[in-house]
């Protein structure tokens, strides 16, 4: 997905961007692992990138780095949440925190 770093500060713009990536995963166009967890990336990235993240959430850099990094793997529980919810009629969708 074709994103601009700049705008994925934006947490608006941000939400758009990983909802999109969302939809795409649960219309079965692509793979979880291939688009939304590069978006997570993507926008983890514009946001000052793990470091910043780290600090933010309270978590380890290297918890947060293997997090990144199993998701080159085969993400099945992930994808098994994103097809139960689809079969009981609902979907994830991203939101700002107010």
């Amino acid at each position: 997905m074709k994103h601009n770093k700049f705008d994925l500060f934006s947490l608006e713009k941000a939400a758009m961007y990983l909802n999109k990536a969302l939809q795409e995963s649960m219309e079965g166009k692509v793979t979880i692992s291939n688009v939304f967890f590069q978006a997570m990336k993507n926008v983890r990235d514009a946001q000052g990138g793990l470091p910043d993240l780290s600090i933010k959430g309270g978590i380890s850099t290297s918890s947060l780095y293997r997090t990144f990094i199993s998701e080159t793997q085969d993400n099945t529980h992930f994808r098994t949440v994103i097809y139960i919810l689809g079969c009981l009629g609902f979907r994830l969708k991203v939101i700002t925190q107010d």
